[in-house]
């Protein structure tokens, strides 16, 4: 019995990648998707879910099966039950899924997390506060143009984190010298300035990733995603967890899908 199911379990599991609902040619999705933008909570609600493996490397490195989907979990909650993928860091298929759990916070309070998560060291820090004037164009055009492809260089990344945060140095350092203007930044340095606007902005993949992977990479796709009117399609439904009231909304969303 155990064996049959752990089988069933893994064969639902390969819904990740092989279920589709079609209507007109025209893949409509099926089952809910939780999307995880950084720094807004959805490592502790993943730990909630029976699928919180990383659904592109479940893919990429395990035929589609998530392996921590075949543990018990005693009072399952109906998301967890719903949901078939937790996309993290990742374009979503927003084309596989017919509801998204999408998390979010304010946009103030997730940048300063972000800042702080990625800071180095106080003594690092020190050293590298003497550089801050030395970015010239031709360094920042070096770090605009990076990329980040499936692992980027540790001297590259690095590389960025000492421009970065030679230019910055506290959260108010950065809200107040970056802009798109470097006449209005507060910043000596223009590169600096230009440096900090386009990488609040996601511009720069190679910099601190929860800026790239913001709030509009995961939802641009699922917004736009043309499904009204198309075949027997409806709009996709869009359910969202605030990072500032993460369990009232989680039971909130857990009880519209028909959970106790």
């Amino acid at each position: 019995t155990a064996s049959r199911n752990a089988t069933a379990r893994s064969s639902a599991d390969k819904l990740w990648h092989a279920s589709r609902v079609r209507a007109g040619g025209v893949g409509c999705g099926h089952g809910i998707a939780l999307v995880h933008v950084g720094k807004a909570g959805g490592s502790s609600v993943s730990k909630n879910l029976r699928r919180s493996c990383h659904a592109w490397w479940a893919e990429r490195y395990n035929n589609g099966v998530c392996s921590a989907a075949a543990r018990e979990m005693a009072n399952e909650s109906e998301i967890s039950k719903r949901v078939l993928a937790y996309w993290h860091v990742h374009p979503v298929p927003v084309e596989r899924y017919a509801e998204f759990i999408v998390m979010v916070r304010n946009p103030i309070e997730r940048i300063i997390s972000i800042f702080l998560a990625t800071r180095p060291p106080a003594s690092i820090l020190k050293q590298s506060r003497s550089q801050a004037s030395t970015l010239n164009r031709s360094g920042l055009s070096e770090l605009l143009g990076s990329r980040k492809p499936k692992g980027p260089p540790k001297n590259a990344l690095l590389a960025f984190q000492r421009a970065f945060y030679s230019c910055f140095q506290t959260t108010n350092e950065f809200a107040e010298g970056s802009t798109s203007n470097p006449a209005m930044s507060t910043h000596p340095n223009p590169n600096c300035a230009e440096l900090g606007w386009r990488t609040l902005r996601g511009e720069i993949q190679l910099g601190p990733t929860h800026f790239y992977f913001n709030f509009g990479f995961y939802a641009r796709p699922i917004l736009a995603f043309p499904t009204v009117g198309i075949g027997n399609c409806t709009a996709k439904k869009i359910y969202v967890i605030r990072t500032e009231a993460i369990w009232q909304d989680w039971q909130q969303i857990n009880a519209m899908l028909g959970g106790g």
